[in-house]
Formats: C-alpha cells, structure tokens, sequence
C-alpha cells in the first residue's frame, strides 16, 4: 500500500530485497554459455580483484538454478556477473577466505532469457561489439528470432543489429583485433562492404594492423586503435600527395619527430604545386 509523505507526494511502500548469501564454491560458470571473452590475467580482472579483497563483493551477482547440479555439485549457475565470479574464483585459488557472495536467484529463467539479460542486466564494463555481435549471432540462429525482434529485446535499433551480425561473420583473426581493440568495429563493418570475399578482407586487415602492433610492442604504449578516420587515406587513395599529407597528420598527432614530420610536409607542400620527381630531389638532394 502506498504511503503519504509531509508534502502529500505519495510514494510506494518499501519492499525487502531478494537477495541471498551464496557460497561461491556453490556456483559454476557454464562453459560456452556466456558471451563474454574473460582474461583472467587482464588488468580488468586484476583491479577487480583487488576491489573484492578490499571491499568485498558490492553488486550481487544474478544467479539461476543448474538443471545438472546432481552431476558436477554445483548448485547454480552465474547469468550476469561472470566477471565478478571469475575474479572471486581466482581470490579462492589465491588462499582468499570468501564463504559467501550476494546474488539474486531466478529459479524460472531459462537459456534463452539469460543470454537475453546478459545484454539487459550488465552494468558492469559493457559488452564489447564482438560480444554483443555473439550475442545476436546466438538469439538469432540458436533461437530462432527475426532481426527486427533482437533489436527490440536488446534496446537496439535494426542498424546495429544488422551490423552486429555482420561483425558475427567477420573471420576469426579479424574478430580478435577488434575485441583486443587494434581495429574499430565500425572501420572493420566499412571494409568489409568495400572487400570482394572473406580472404581480401582478412588480408586488408592485416596489412593495415601489421604497424600498429609492432608499433605497440616496440614502444609498450596502449594499442592504437586503427579506425575508419584513420585509414580513410589509406585503403584504396589513388592520390600519393594526399596519402603523404594524411601521413604528416597521423605523424603530428603521434608526436613523432618534430623534424621530420616538417620535412614531410614541406614536401607535401611542394608537390601540391610542382607533382614532379624535380620537386622531390631538390627537397633531399
């Protein structure tokens, strides 16, 4: 029943919560069920990690009834909140004490209903587009629903669902530069519409990551991610003076060498009034 405040608002009753205390050895992370791609040696995972040492589990986790609990003892199964489970079993392994998380049970949910909530539920660290594209990848050909049905069930619109799928038939190898963030979803979609077959495609890919990570390894700074802006000037530009000026650009923003990225662009300059092999000699001869 509803209550009347001092200002005559009315406002609703307060309710108990259905949270319980789970023993984490109770609970099982189901093989190929959950769509993310968890690292347990991630930075992520690591600073989670610390953050339940220190602070214990904050955000319960949503758990549902195992159907097999007879045969592997574990009495339920994580829907949303895998990250969280991973990082308390690494805590376990390390000789940490945790006799008991939060979690909310749904004894009703099904396979498909929790996959649906890993889209709906997750206020974590969100779903990456490979994930998500995984996710629509499974509501679609595993359960049977019409594109335009996912986008509704997901809070999406047709265009993201359509370009999730495609991001779902990407080959493997291009799959995993997006999720390691090498190269933009969106940039990866684009090439793909642009690109004959699966084999050119993965091939473009390649050729224009090849840099970025033996740029990353060499200097051990954080991935530079290659997107459409990027590599605009790049795929298919027919014009060499523009592709040097992108270059001087790309260059600057870096901070490389003040000095040569000048000398770059003087010759930009140069060749933008004179296109010629001259114009290139007198600049560095």
């Amino acid at each position: 029943m509803a209550n009347l405040i001092d200002n005559k608002i009315e406002v609703n009753e307060t309710k108990r919560s259905d949270l319980f205390r789970v023993d984490p050895k109770n609970i099982k992370i189901e093989e190929g069920f959950n769509i993310r791609n968890i690292d347990v040696t991630s930075e992520g995972i690591k600073h989670l990690k610390a953050s339940i040492k220190e602070n214990g589990l904050q955000r319960p986790l949503v758990l549902k009834n195992n159907p097999n609990s007879e045969v592997d003892g574990k009495e339920y199964i994580v829907v949303d909140g895998h990250r969280r489970m991973t990082a308390v079993l690494s805590l376990l392994e390390d000789g940490e004490p945790i006799e008991y998380v939060k979690a909310e049970i749904s004894k009703r949910m099904n396979d498909e209903q929790a996959l649906i909530s890993m889209f709906t539920l997750n206020d974590g660290e969100p779903l990456n587009p490979i994930e998500k594209a995984e996710g629509v990848r499974r509501l679609i050909e595993v359960y049977g629903y019409e594109p335009k049905e996912v986008a509704v069930k997901i809070a999406e619109n047709q265009a993201t669902v359509s370009n999730l799928l495609k991001l779902a038939s990407m080959p493997k190898a291009v799959k995993k530069k997006i999720s390691n963030n090498i190269i933009s979803a969106s940039f990866a979609i684009d090439l793909a519409r642009k690109t004959k077959n699966d084999e050119d495609f993965a091939k473009q890919v390649e050729e224009l990551t090849k840099g970025v990570e033996e740029a990353t390894k060499e200097s051990g700074k954080k991935r530079a991610k290659v997107t459409a802006k990027k590599a605009t000037h790049i795929v298919g530009e027919k014009n060499v003076v523009k592709l040097l000026e992108q270059v001087a650009l790309s260059l600057e923003k870096d901070e490389v060498d003040n000095e040569k990225v000048d000398l770059l662009f003087n010759l930009v300059n140069k060749l933008k009034k004179k296109p010629t092999l001259e114009t290139v000699k007198e600049l560095f001869v």
